[in-house]
């Protein structure tokens, strides 16, 4: 799916992440707890939404519309 592996985190570690200054590397937005849609998964209800890719921090939405705007 990703030229690059996805590492996800439990919602104690999700949590601790989103608790910190830490921002999305692509839409520059704090992580918070939320309902998030997740392409060919599904929707992840009230969960935190936080992964790591690339060894920076991102919304998982956010990594496919990375991959939208720059693998042409």
């Amino acid at each position: 799916m990703y030229k690059y592996k996805v590492q996800q985190f439990t919602e104690d570690e999700a949590d601790t992440i989103a608790d910190t200054d830490e921002v999305c590397h692509f839409c520059g937005e704090p992580f918070k707890e939320c309902d998030t849609l997740i392409p060919s998964i599904g929707v992840i209800v009230g969960e935190t939404d936080v992964v790591r890719y690339i060894d920076k921090y991102w919304h998982y939405g956010c990594i496919e519309d990375w991959h939208k705007e720059f693998d042409h």
